[in-house]
């Protein structure tokens, strides 16, 4: 059974408007393997734990080792099972993954946050929409955004990137030949949003992975797993309603150390019960 929590003050203060937060200008985290050695193809790499504090947007980022290619990633935001912090942005580059992460919600501690990126020695295409691209969310605005892969390519990966640190995804989902944002700015400012992905020339089929029931002011995780002849590439998620907000998504390991997990963190703030779904991308190794 996935541990469930309630929040009652979390839709309340969202509702009411939140102060702007400013960009963390530390460097990205300089990246280190995060386990020994794999056998499988697609290995997990993590970055190092930072920590995040109230309305600073924390980057953090994994790379890859020479030679490989990110296909996907996400981070893991340890808030002591208070969701105060949420990941804002999520995308790659050709050999690592960028996460940004704000603690919304004042906390007697910091929150630790690490990114996860899947590595292949099989290159991948990473398409970052330029600045001029992308769509402006109003001021508690929801917005939905794709990017597209180049033809004949399938989606492995991807994420947003936002220009500020209230702009919380409610979904993320790959398509056919794409990836889909949906997005609710909770400032009291316009914000932007951009959505990036990865893509692969061979096929990425989607498993649709566990459906779990949100309660108002609650929070759950959801978890998708690809089949035991398929690897992990990357992974996405998809709620029920705009007002339930992704805290994180990450790949995991199965017990042979293979890429083969991803699982979804949600909250819901809205008044009713809701669900998250979370998304698994598998290829064949």
């Amino acid at each position: 059974m996935p541990h469930r929590t309630r929040i009652p003050a979390l839709a309340a203060a969202l509702l009411l408007g939140l102060a702007t937060t400013t960009a963390s200008a530390a460097a990205p985290a300089t990246a280190a393997p995060g386990h020994a050695a794999r056998r499988s193809p697609h290995t997990i790499y993590s970055g190092v734990f930072k920590e995040a504090r109230h309305g600073e947007v924390l980057t953090t980022v994994a790379t890859c080792p020479p030679g490989q290619f990110a296909t996907g990633g996400g981070s893991w935001n340890y808030d002591y099972d208070q969701p105060n912090t949420f990941t804002v942005s999520s995308y790659g580059g050709d050999d690592f993954w960028v996460t940004q992460a704000n603690q919304i919600f004042p906390s007697s501690t910091t929150t630790s946050v690490i990114s996860e990126v899947v590595c292949s020695p099989a290159p991948h295409t990473a398409l970052m929409e330029p600045e001029g691209a992308g769509v402006e969310i109003p001021a508690n605005g929801v917005a939905t955004h794709i990017a597209r892969c180049p033809a004949g390519q399938v989606p492995s990966g991807g994420g947003p990137r936002t220009s500020n640190g209230l702009i919380l995804t409610s979904s993320s989902i790959p398509f056919n030949d794409g990836w889909a944002i949906t997005a609710k700015n909770v400032d009291a400012s316009p914000g932007h949003l951009w959505v990036n992905v990865t893509c692969a020339t061979v096929p990425h089929p989607v498993t649709i992975g566990q459906t779990q029931q949100i309660p108002s002011g609650g929070h759950v995780s959801a978890k998708a797993d690809c089949p035991q002849d398929r690897v992990l590439t990357g992974g996405g998620v998809q709620t029920s309603d705009g007002s339930v907000y992704v805290r994180d998504v990450y790949p995991s390991e199965d017990a042979q150390r293979v890429a083969r997990f991803w699982e979804a963190r949600a909250v819901n703030t809205s008044a009713t019960p809701q669900t998250v779904t979370a998304w698994a991308i598998c290829t064949t190794p």
